[in-house]
């Protein structure tokens, strides 16, 4: 257990980083992948993950999540994105001694091959442009029912010859109250810098803040969640999302995203923006599960996770 002066500690570190997250607000942020939802499951709850714990994507929406994992688990997802672009997670967790969790993640975007053209509008062939963050994360319960998380990333963008790259960190809280089966998250999302420009100017990270809860219900099979996200230099997001428990084997998922207002353009396909659906099922000691969510007019995003502890 960490004693009160590590509480402290950590409530201070809280205090810098929301002080950090507020003065970013009056400048644009780049390296916009960070704002894609991961997993399969996060992603058909809307994104609604800070206040869930136990899972491996809790790497990429708040690191105190991890600290329920009990067993040594990997997970590989495979994201459908728009046009040409694809994207794959990679995470990995393992208790360690008694001593929390520790966990690493990638999360890589590839936009495939692209037209080059000269100001004249001359072709000059094909580039190629991708992103990634890499993630090692620690968790642990500090507290009776109380965990945190720290997590440091490395991110990288390259388009043809061009690259930046930044430096961050997340810091996420989750308390549980059992009697009544509720978990409430707080996080901070990538509080960092540019560490290197394409060319001259570093562009800010798409930090903020974000705390929800979670419930399982008491005569219900459902789980819901709800979730309350800034980004820096942006208005407030609302989602939520339910889980629905058919049995100990099968779950279905379904969430919604204030976001999707911004995709409405005034055309049929618009109608379900900002909503999401999801599966899950366990066979022998893989977990399986996908989600598609709705762009509205801009198109669908599909991802398929696989989950296995050792």
């Amino acid at each position: 257990m960490i004693r009160y002066s590590n509480i402290k500690v950590i409530i201070t570190l809280f205090l810098i980083l929301i002080s950090a997250n507020n003065k970013n607000y009056s400048a644009e942020p780049g390296f916009e992948f960070l704002r894609n939802e991961v997993g399969a499951r996060p992603a058909a709850l809307a994104g609604a993950f800070v206040a869930i714990e136990g899972d491996l994507n809790s790497i990429f929406y708040n690191p105190a999540g991890i600290a329920s994992i009990n067993n040594k688990t990997g997970t590989f997802t495979y994201i459908n994105h728009l046009l040409d672009i694809n994207a794959g997670v990679l995470g990995y967790a393992q208790p360690v001694l008694n001593k929390g969790v520790i966990g690493i993640g990638i999360n890589y975007l590839n936009y495939g091959d692209l037209e080059g053209r000269t100001e004249e509008g001359l072709e000059t062939g094909t580039f190629g442009a991708y992103d990634y963050v890499l993630i090692l994360s620690y968790a642990d319960e500090v507290l009776s029912n109380i965990k945190t998380g720290l997590s440091i990333k490395i991110i990288n963008s390259k388009i043809e010859s061009y690259s930046a790259g930044a430096f961050a960190m997340d810091v996420g809280i989750l308390y549980k109250i059992q009697k009544h089966n509720l978990n409430i998250g707080f996080s901070i999302i990538n509080i960092g810098s540019t560490t290197k420009a394409f060319i001259e100017t570093k562009e800010n990270l798409p930090s903020h803040i974000k705390g929800g809860i979670s419930k399982k219900l008491a005569h219900l099979p459902l789980l819901i969640t709800t979730e309350i996200r800034r980004f820096s230099g942006g208005d407030f997001q609302y989602l939520g999302g339910g889980e629905i428990i058919f049995n100990d084997k099968i779950k279905g998922r379904f969430g919604y995203n204030s976001n999707g207002t911004d995709q409405h353009f005034g055309i049929t396909d618009d109608t379900f923006a900002g909503f999401s659906l999801g599966l899950g099922f366990i066979w022998n000691r893989f977990n399986f599960d996908y989600s598609l969510s709705s762009l509205g007019g801009i198109g669908n995003q599909n991802r398929f996770t696989i989950t296995r502890e050792f």
